[in-house]
């Protein structure tokens, strides 16, 4: 059964905001189930929304987009903290889409091929989605927005950061945990933009669009984790940090910098041998590359780090 916590849709906004009041308390542990909006504030929905005419009106009226669900305070969040965001479940509706959007010019890769924008609503049923009479292809959820109040100012919901927000990483997904950090008292988490699928990268601007309904259980680690400037996902196979740049090259120095820190503070290795082994047995791959900061993701496998700590006796 779904938590007694519940973020309704009705409350959305478009800010991962310092100011903004709690719409749901939670004590560490507890869960909350989240209501999602799709990235596309649920306008497209139905053949006639997609026509190029409808399209172009759409883009013309729309200002803001990836709508957000929120914010969640955790009692007993300080800052210094850091939230443990276990995803449990998410649920997604039964029509996604996808889409070009020509007029987007950091999403230059093939824009001069379509003057117009193309969206494709997307059935999706029994865990797949009917992409077109001869593809159905298996969905994989994940969250694509989500992340804490920043100390001061305000960020648009597509903003990305060591705070989270747009991070567009698939490892956002049921049976794994995300670490973001706490700036302000009761952490303030807010959430949005679910994709049914989405593959590295995200080349076209989207994933597969959804409405969601997310379940998750959000723990508190006081005083936060050893080394860590930046989100951090842990899943069954693999220790992952996310690190947002300007530029994907940069990124991949930073990402493999974090991880490096992380299996040093927590799992006794040494820098050099640490180093020398992601270049053996990680591997780096983009969340949402085609806007501008970029996503990384440093992928480190859990078994040889778990390995090392029993070797060692070191690390948490």
């Amino acid at each position: 059964d779904w938590a007694m916590n519940r973020v309704k849709r009705a409350k959305l906004g478009y800010l991962y905001d310092p100011r903004a009041e709690p719409v749901v308390r939670v004590g560490p542990g507890e869960q909350v189930v989240v209501e999602t909006e799709d990235a596309l504030n649920g306008r497209l929905r139905r053949s006639e929304d997609v026509t190029p005419e409808a399209l172009r009106r759409f883009d013309e009226e729309t200002e803001y987009f990836n709508p957000l669900s929120g914010p969640i305070w955790i009692d007993g969040a300080q800052p210094g903290d850091v939230l443990a965001i276990h995803v449990d479940r998410i649920d997604c509706d039964d029509l996604g889409s996808v889409g070009v959007w020509p007029d987007f010019p950091e999403r230059s890769i093939v824009s001069s091929w379509f003057p117009e924008p193309v969206v494709k609503l997307v059935p999706i049923s029994d865990g797949h989605a009917q992409f077109d009479r001869h593809l159905t292809i298996p969905i994989a959820p994940m969250i694509g927005c989500i992340g804490t109040a920043p100390r001061l100012e305000s960020h648009l919901s597509k903003s990305l950061g060591p705070f989270g927000g747009n991070l567009d990483c698939p490892e956002v997904s049921p049976g794994n945990t995300l670490y973001l950090p706490v700036y302000v008292e009761g952490g303030l988490l807010f959430l949005g933009d679910v994709h049914a699928l989405q593959g590295d990268g995200e080349l076209c601007g989207t994933g597969l669009e959804v409405r969601g309904e997310v379940q998750l259980t959000i723990d508190l680690v006081k005083g936060g984790l050893p080394a860590m400037s930046w989100p951090r996902v842990e899943t069954p196979e693999f220790l992952v940090s996310i690190v947002v740049d300007a530029s994907l090259g940069h990124a991949v120095q930073v990402g493999c910098r974090e991880m490096i820190l992380w299996l040093e503070a927590e799992y006794g290795f040494e820098r050099a041998q640490a180093y020398a082994l992601l270049s053996l047995v990680a591997d780096v791959r983009p969340g949402q590359a085609v806007s501008y900061p970029a996503t990384v993701r440093c992928r480190f496998p859990r078994v040889w780090a778990e390995a090392n700590r029993r070797e060692t006796g070191s690390g948490k």
